[in-house]
């Protein structure tokens, strides 16, 4: 069961919103970001880094395919290493 959101996704859309146009001003040293205080400037750039998404990267070096294992083929080999191992020093 979902819980009921309690903001109103509206305006958290148009603060990340104004958010990302700010730091654009500031990063293109704009003369409207010129009329900024420090204090705003500080707080847009703390916050930046919550407002973009976070990527994830989900290729394996160089762009390849991250290879997933088989759980049942690890188990299987790992006890098979372990009995061969028992059974070479006995």
């Amino acid at each position: 069961m979902a819980r009921k959101l309690s903001y109103d996704q509206d305006k958290v859309k148009e603060l990340r919103m104004s958010l990302i146009d700010a730091c654009n001003l500031i990063m293109k040293d704009d003369p409207k970001a010129a009329k900024f205080s420090q204090l705003k400037i500080d707080l847009i750039m703390r916050m930046s880094s919550r407002v973009l998404p976070q990527v994830q990267e989900i290729s394996g070096p160089e762009g390849t395919p991250i290879p997933l294992l088989n759980l049942t083929n690890v188990l299987s080999n790992n006890s098979t290493k372990e009995d061969s191992s028992a059974k070479q020093e006995d």
